[in-house]
């Protein structure tokens, strides 16, 4: 074992539980979708939100582009 690994930001803005995560082609940019039926595409090197996609229908499955992962 080496050191623990700490994370830099969290992430908060979310109502719901985040269903799925992107990371744009650049790596500056990460987009999150949540059971709460709106996205968030957040700024990797500070952490903030830069915009909220509202008015889904349902739980937002997963964002486009880039490498995803799923939970």
């Amino acid at each position: 074992g080496g050191a623990a690994a700490r994370p830099s930001h969290v992430l908060r803005g979310h109502s719901g539980r985040i269903t799925c995560l992107g990371f744009s082609a650049d790596g500056h940019l990460v987009a999150t979708g949540s059971t709460d039926r709106t996205a968030r595409v957040w700024a990797v090197r500070t952490g903030e939100c830069v915009s909220v996609l509202q008015g889904h229908g349902g739980i937002v499955p997963e964002p486009l582009g880039g490498s995803r992962a799923r939970g």
